[in-house]
């Protein structure tokens, strides 16, 4: 049997899929780098992709959950759907190859899959095209067949880039990729094939109806008037935002949102009233997220340098902690931490920071300098110390903020580089941020820690 190797391609390189296991379906199903335990931010869309009742990689192999391993970062998007589905596909008939077999073909494919198996065109083909240009050459010089499987709309972008020669497979739902692969049809294709051409049972006239031509008037109306909704809506701009979100670019989604009000256009206003709706209706429970607040602090007269010696003279006390901290500095307080859990049960990763005070601040009130990390990401199930020092000759106020974001398909590179700018802007407003962000279906949460000096502490230098 031949042995097909997949390459999902991303705007930084090639990924290949170098191998698929099945796992115990009580876990989520997790995409790792290299074989190695470093689940990759696109785990969690993965796992959707996957499991009932959102994914149709369980309804189509009879599987609940895998382990798929890849050669390179996958980060964002929904175009590794189709190189996903097809390695799942070559799997089950025994045709994937894995790092350590030769493969008879190399197949190259870039789309987004729905729950019908249709095939729905992606951006960026051209980049992907380029930065595959190495491996291209590689293959081509050691004469190993290529083929590359597109939506038609991607297929004369693919060909413009590398010209008409290249074995491009035009493929517009999965039953004609398992056409072009020679592998039997899947079984959802199947029983959709069997529904539509079974006849339908003629069903008993009932005794008082309405009369047909005025049924038939009311439904031909409806239709009318429904249809030119929807066509409406999706003129409005619907279908636009909607591939923007699926590829993770929040910023410009928000632009082209703001515009809106703007225009004197009101179905494109209608279309962006129904967007946002949706959008709220699909946002992550925060609950998902959860903070304790755990303070390090050692008897009246003793030192906090005794941590470095020993845990026994260390007084521990954790706390939920929901919306305000408070704590104050009465000469004991050593260390105070974050402790953030993103649920197991999450659909998305988790973007976690620390605000410290304006610099100024810290200066005045002599706070010890430690390793400020910006920002870090949680996977589903994962949890994360984060860590702040406090001087004992405290004298000013600190307030300290902890922001998290999540969304029901992760956190894409567009916005990580949102937040990771909002960050670095000390002057940033982070309450209609996140109002902002909310209303694009990405939850926020922002809590706060207020340290206060112990009046009574004397200065540290007279």
């Amino acid at each position: 049997m031949k042995q097909i190797r997949v390459y999902i391609p991303t705007t930084e390189g090639p990924s290949e899929v170098l191998s698929l296991i099945k796992e115990d379906p009580d876990i989520h199903s997790v995409v790792c780098l290299n074989r190695k335990a470093n689940a990759l931010p696109i785990s969690s869309a993965y796992n959707i992709f996957v499991r009932r009742p959102t994914g149709v990689i369980e309804r189509d192999f009879g599987h609940a959950a895998f382990r798929l391993d890849v050669s390179a970062p996958i980060t964002n998007g929904s175009s590794w759907q189709l190189g996903a589905y097809v390695a799942h596909a070559l799997a089950a008939e025994g045709s994937l190859a894995t790092s350590r077999d030769n493969a008879d073909k190399v197949i190259w494919l870039s789309g987004e899959v729905d729950g019908e198996l249709k095939i729905h065109p992606v951006t960026g083909i051209t980049e992907k095209l380029k930065m595959s240009k190495n491996l291209l050459d590689t293959l081509h010089e050691s004469n190993t067949q290529v083929s590359f499987y597109l939506h038609p709309d991607n297929a004369a972008e693919a060909r413009a880039s590398i010209g008409e020669t290249a074995k491009i497979k035009e493929v517009s739902c999965i039953q004609d990729l398992y056409q072009e692969l020679a592998f039997g049809s899947p079984k959802i294709v199947e029983e959709n094939n069997v529904r539509a051409v079974m006849p339908q049972k003629n069903k008993e006239r009932r005794r008082y109806s309405i009369p047909k031509v005025k049924s038939l008037v009311l439904v031909s109306g409806v239709a009318i008037i429904f249809a030119v909704l929807t066509l409406s809506i999706k003129g409005g701009g619907y279908d636009y935002w909607s591939s923007l979100l699926f590829e993770g670019e929040y910023r410009r989604l928000n632009k082209s949102l703001t515009s809106v009000e703007e225009s004197n256009c009101l179905t494109c206003r209608l279309a962006k009233k129904i967007f946002i709706f949706r959008l709220k209706f699909e946002a992550a429970e925060i609950s998902n997220l959860s903070v304790k607040l755990e303070s390090l602090g050692v008897p009246v007269g003793q030192k906090c340098g005794v941590m470095r010696l020993s845990n026994s003279f260390l007084r521990k006390r954790i706390r939920n902690l929901n919306g305000q901290g408070e704590l104050t500095q009465d000469r004991s307080l050593c260390a105070v931490s974050f402790e953030v859990s993103n649920s197991k049960n999450s659909n998305g990763t988790a973007w976690v920071t620390v605000l410290e005070p304006h610099i100024s601040e810290k200066f005045n009130s002599d706070i010890i300098k430690r390793k400020n990390v910006p920002y870090t990401l949680l996977d589903p199930g994962e949890m994360r110390t984060l860590p702040i020092t406090v001087s004992p000759y405290l004298n000013k106020t600190l307030k300290y903020t902890l922001v998290m974001a999540t969304t029901p398909r992760g956190i894409s590179n567009d916005l990580e580089n949102w937040l990771m700018e909002a960050r670095k802007y000390k002057h940033t407003n982070w309450q209609a941020l996140s109002k902002r962000l909310n209303e694009l279906g990405i939850i926020t949460k922002i809590q706060y820690l207020t340290i206060f000096p112990n009046e009574v502490t004397p200065p540290r230098f007279q």
